[in-house]
């Protein structure tokens, strides 16, 4: 699914076809070393959902236990603790 002169070499597309269904994607783009929007662009390109497994898990108080997800005033901010620092994600609505 690599496209010639793209980042998304098929190597990478089979990491994201196999962690993406299951992961933070702000992470896993992080790991990649590819940009948020760049990933998620990818994923949808490939047809790659979350599962419910990660859906409902989300959703789940030990993810908020720690105030990392607020809502703004132009949608809503999850921060994500990684080594070495904080991932930010935006999710606008």
């Amino acid at each position: 699914m690599a496209t010639p002169g793209s980042q998304w070499t098929d190597e990478r597309c089979a990491i994201l076809r196999e962690r993406y269904p299951h992961e933070n994607t702000a992470v896993l783009a992080k790991f990649l070393g590819a940009t948020l929007h760049a990933t998620y662009g990818q994923a949808k390109k490939m047809g790659l959902k979350k599962s419910a497994e990660y859906m409902a898990r989300r959703g789940a108080p030990e993810d908020t236990s720690k105030g990392n997800d607020r809502i703004t005033a132009h949608g809503s901010e999850t921060l994500t603790h990684v080594p070495g620092g904080v991932i930010r994600q935006h999710v606008m609505r």
